[in-house]
C-alpha cells in the first residue's frame, strides 16, 4: 500500500482486506496489518480496486459499482503507524464513463502519475 515498501493483500470475497508489510531481511519477515478495509456496505471482491489516485504514491482504496462508477477512499498513510484514520472518504471520484464495472481498469497511461480511468473496449 506504500510503495516504497512490498506489501502483500488479501481481499475476501465478501470485501474484507488484510494486509502484510513485507519487513525485510533475510529470511523475508512479514508484519501482520490486519484488516485494512474501510467500512464499506456493499464492498465485494469484484468491486475491490487499489490504485494511486491522488500521485502520493500510497494506493487508495476504489470500489467499482457495476454501472462504471468509482467511490474512493484516499490512503492516509497511517496503516502501519496506528497514529489516525487509515482511510479518508472522497465520495464518488468517477460518475461512470458509460461501460459496465468489469470493464474499468486504473493505470498511469502518460506516466505523470496519479493513475487514470479507464475501460476495455471489446471490438468486433
Amino acid at each position: 500500500m506504500e510503495t516504497e515498501e512490498t506489501t502483500f493483500i488479501l481481499v475476501s470475497k465478501t470485501g474484507g482486506v488484510k494486509a502484510w508489510l513485507n519487513a525485510g531481511g533475510n529470511p523475508q519477515t512479514w508484519t501482520e496489518l490486519g484488516d485494512i478495509s474501510p467500512v464499506v456496505v456493499d464492498a465485494t471482491l469484484e468491486k475491490i480496486a487499489f490504485a494511486d489516485m491522488d500521485g502520493d504514491r500510497l494506493e487508495d482504496f476504489l470500489l467499482v459499482y457495476s454501472g462504471g462508477a468509482v467511490k474512493g477512499w484516499r490512503n492516509n498513510g497511517n496503516l502501519n503507524s496506528g497514529t489516525g484514520p487509515n482511510w479518508q472518504e472522497l465520495g464518488v471520484i468517477a460518475t461512470g464513463v458509460g461501460a459496465t464495472g468489469d470493464k474499468i481498469r486504473f493505470a498511469d497511461v502518460n506516466g505523470l502519475s496519479p493513475y487514470d480511468i479507464e475501460f476495455v473496449c471489446t471490438a468486433n
